[in-house]
């Protein structure tokens, strides 16, 4: 009778290794779960930071655009040259250089 006595009995908490295994499957998909969700998060964030650095770009290029277009009109350019007392250069005193 003490070959009987000497099963051994198995603890209510141990865990097979199956049981080990599939708890550490779903621990690794909700990771790359997380994980996933960071990236397409950061790359929300990467995508607004770009498109207001653009519309700030685009701003900028129309206020120089338009700075550009009042500089080059003859009126004001003509106007800036006489406050500078500059004048027509006299054709008899223009030479041309080869």
């Amino acid at each position: 009778m003490k070959g009987i006595s000497s099963v051994s009995k198995e603890h209510p908490l141990t865990f097979g290794i199956g049981w080990v295994l599939k708890i550490l499957l779903v621990a690794t998909l909700l990771l790359f779960i997380v994980v996933v969700k960071y990236k397409y998060i950061n790359m929300g964030y990467e995508i607004s930071r770009l498109s207001a650095e653009m519309e700030e770009k685009e701003l900028t290029y129309q206020k120089l655009l338009e700075e550009k277009i009042s500089i080059t009109q003859s009126d004001q350019l003509y106007e800036a040259a006489k406050k500078m007392k500059l004048t027509f250069p006299d054709h008899k005193k223009v030479f041309y250089v080869e």
